[in-house]
């Protein structure tokens, strides 16, 4: 169940793929789409969809700093470009690890990257129950 529905990698992936499918299609177009040259609604579709990737990602980033400061005092801050180097750092480094973890690696980030798999098999005895399918 944690993976399918409660991982936040699972959630972002999803979220991307909304997106993803809204500007470029189902999967068939998607192929057809990569498949064919590049042409100016080519180019559109794929900066929209990064656009809207990248700014994801920024929510994201601002999301998280946002509990650790005052929230509407921050957001004014990084606005005007008074706010603390960290804080663009943080948010930079966190619209980076979103865009590219949710968008680019998707599926293989919990393929390479994540620990549940390996901690469930670690926790597997005889005893324990198991979905198997024949």
């Amino acid at each position: 169940a944690w993976c399918g529905y409660a991982c936040p990698q699972t959630v972002w992936v999803d979220l991307f793929l909304v997106v993803e499918r809204a500007i470029e299609g189902d999967r068939n177009a998607r192929m057809k789409l990569d498949a064919g040259p590049w042409t100016a609604r080519k180019l559109m579709l794929r900066v929209s969809k990064h656009t809207i990737w990248l700014v994801i990602g920024a929510a994201t980033g601002g999301a998280w700093i946002f509990y650790f400061a005052d929230a509407p005092t921050l957001l004014g801050e990084l606005f005007t470009g008074t706010a603390a180097p960290v804080a663009y750092i943080t948010v930079a480094v966190l619209t980076a690890t979103t865009y590219t973890f949710g968008g680019l690696m998707r599926e293989q980030v919990c393929t390479y990257m994540c620990p549940w798999p390996r901690i469930q098999a670690a926790m597997l005895d005889e005893n324990s129950l198991t979905v198997t399918y024949n």
